[in-house]
């Protein structure tokens, strides 16, 4: 009996039935999808962005023992962000590889596991064999989510999870077996302890539950309740445990001055910078010039104006079978995607989120989207080819002469789509090729790059293990190429409005000059300041390493050509 339940429970979360040659082939894309983003790591590996040095400080804290502590040694640093990354580094690297080492592989991994997932999941909605090998190619080789995949970021986990969440959900929904509702709360919690806007997945689900139809009243509250308390339970065993340790449930927020309107101004940039990020086939959109991608929007472009009557009395007639299971898996996926940019919007206005709404925080939202797009070209393809939009299109006199255009069986519109769908894949897997060369030749974005991993200031500081307290603009490089006992910290910024560690908020009537002796005069004797030059400093700092040459409590003990390095020494005097 045991035995029967765990063979059913794999199937419910891998769904895998007996392997075919379809499953090998799905197997063959994990893989392909998954050395995409090895491949983008093999000169410089993973990429860092600001959340690397927290999931990396926690999970090295985790392997010596230390628990869920930050690289700054304290836990209200690690409560800003939830605990799921950094124990999955720590426990993939079995105690025996560093984590940053692990952050590529495991990264590699879990994408090679969505693709897989998401496949499986067509297989069983799509009947349109077309739509299913595109669907599958497209999160395979998906520009966005690679290029997420090759950062040290728990992005990549989250979107993972919250997918199997989902998948489930639709599955309970479908079949009503127990198994999937426990799958769905498992995979919603986890997917919350990875990101704490993950709250999206649950409150999706919740109402999912909730509004259910063919179920009475009771029973809806009884599976909402379930369900809530599985989902719910880790992260508030989590807050409460923040709580208890330093007084607050999420730690670190900063006051922001950021509002609707500049939330507006975010998505406007991101768009006009080419949220084509998310489907186009290259990172800066089409600016590549490739013909290939060109040609694939001016096919799919001409496709939507022939196709546009057709789209719309097929949407007019769509909510008659909103009931069915192709309408219910729609709005499961489109009712997260919404939740999720509420939220995020939220943590932008709120401060939760430090940097306003960042194209890579709009990522997660890729297969949920195209999850829709996948099920409702389905579902087109097979009304179409029914005939249900022909005889409305015929009164159409505009359209009357594409009305009549048929290729087996299919509007010529709907061919036209499909050319230009296959076009875009193609264009796509070239993009990639291109992006694989393009970052092992200069590095990708961030710290992971040529300027950084070859810095003169790095190569000293691991040639002379400093140790210590060592205080940087850029902690995190100090931190991930260097070895040696240390604890880094960030200075404080000293701009007008900008964010700030030590909770001192800088108004504008304290200058530079006088922000670097306040820091000068709290800092340990004996710490180190080490300034990089090519960090983009002017936006965050208003002083500069000539004003610290200037205090004479600071010894300056290196310089080099991309970055200079002092010593709080009290009494001497400063370098000439």
């Amino acid at each position: 009996m045991i035995r029967n339940y765990a063979a059913r429970a794999r199937q419910s979360v891998v769904f895998i039935r007996r392997p075919d040659r379809v499953t090998w082939l799905l197997v063959a894309l994990s893989l392909l999808g998954a050395g995409l983003v090895l491949a983008r790591t093999v000169n410089y590996g993973a990429g860092q962005g600001w959340d690397t040095i927290n999931y990396i400080g926690v999970a090295r804290n985790l392997l010596d023992g230390d628990g869920l502590v930050n690289v700054l040694g304290v836990d209200d640093y690690h409560t800003a962000t939830a605990p799921l990354y950094p124990v999955a580094l720590a426990a993939a690297g079995l105690g025996i590889f560093d984590p940053y080492d692990v952050v590529a592989p495991l990264n590699a991994a879990i994408f090679g596991f969505t693709v897989f997932a998401m496949g499986q999941y067509f297989r069983r909605r799509v009947k349109s064999r077309f739509v299913f090998w595109w669907g599958c190619a497209a999160v395979a080789l998906s520009i966005p989510l690679i290029w997420l995949a090759s950062f040290a970021l728990a992005g990549s986990l989250f979107i993972l999870l919250t997918v199997l969440a989902l998948i489930q959900c639709d599955y309970y929904l479908e079949e009503g077996k127990t198994s999937a509702l426990i799958w769905a709360a498992v995979f919603s919690a986890l997917a919350w302890q990875t990101r704490y806007v993950g709250l999206a997945a649950p409150a999706a689900i919740a109402l999912m539950l909730l509004f259910q139809r063919g179920a009475t009243g009771p029973e809806r509250a009884r599976r909402v309740s379930v369900y809530s308390l599985l989902a719910a339970a880790p992260m508030g065993l989590w807050l409460l445990r923040n709580y208890l340790r330093i007084g607050e449930i999420i730690g670190v927020t900063v006051a922001v001055d950021y509002t609707l309107a500049d939330v507006w101004d975010d998505l406007a940039a991101i768009a006009a910078a080419g949220w084509g990020k998310l489907y186009l086939p290259s990172i800066e959109g089409i600016s590549d010039g490739s013909a290939l991608s060109w040609t694939a929007l001016i096919v799919m472009a001409l496709a939507v104006v022939v196709m546009a009557p057709l789209a719309y009395i097929f949407i007019k007639e769509i909510w008659q079978y909103r009931n069915n299971m192709e309408g219910r898996s729609i709005i499961i996926f489109g009712v997260f995607a919404l939740i999720y940019v509420v939220l995020v919007i939220a943590g932008a206005v709120t401060g939760g989120t430090w940097h306003g709404i960042q194209s890579r925080y709009l990522i997660p939202l890729y297969l949920p989207l195209l999850a829709m797009a996948a099920l409702v070209l389905d579902q087109f393809i097979s009304y179409s080819r029914d005939g249900g939009a022909v005889a409305g299109v015929a009164r159409l006199p505009v359209v009357r002469y594409y009305a009549r255009l048929r290729v087996k069986g299919m509007p010529l519109a709907a061919v036209v789509l499909i050319a230009g769908l296959g076009f875009l894949v193609a264009a796509m897997f070239i993009a990639n090729v291109r992006e694989i060369d393009r970052v092992n030749s200069v590095g990708l974005s961030h710290y992971s790059n040529d300027v950084w991993v070859n810095s003169g200031t790095l190569r000293y500081i691991r040639e002379n293990p400093l140790s210590g307290n060592i205080y940087s603009n850029a902690p995190m490089l100090t931190y991930i190429y260097t070895d040696g006992e240390a604890t880094y910290w960030l200075l404080p910024y000293s701009r007008p409005g900008g964010y700030v560690v030590d909770n001192r908020e800088n108004d504008g009537s304290v200058d530079g000059r006088e922000r670097l002796r306040e820091w000068v005069d709290d800092a340990p004797d004996g710490a180190y300041l080490v300034w990089f030059l090519g960090w983009t400093n002017n936006e965050l700092y208003d002083y500069t390493a000539a004003d610290m040459r200037l205090s004479p409590e600071l010894e300056l003990t290196a310089e080099l050509d991309d970055g200079v390095i002092f010593r709080v020494a009290r009494g001497t005097t400063p370098p000439p």
